[in-house]
């Protein structure tokens, strides 16, 4: 299966990278930097980000093998 397109261009930030608060080197430290398009154990393909809260993020993926 091709990569999924970006809805928006690489830099566009969203979601929690726009609160004031955020330090992506602070939560690059505890969580995976996930990417749509990366694929993950030659299993899962990473589309969107489809949620995020204070302590999580949530994103929809493509089993590549089912």
């Amino acid at each position: 299966m091709p990569p999924p397109e970006s809805p928006l261009p690489p830099g566009v930030l969203i979601g929690e990278e726009i609160s004031p608060v955020y330090n992506s080197k602070y939560f690059y430290m505890y969580f995976y930097p996930a990417r749509p398009g990366e694929t993950l154990a030659n299993h899962y393909q990473i589309l969107v980000k489809v949620g995020w809260g204070v302590s999580s993020t949530v994103w929809l993926a493509r089993d590549l093998q089912g």
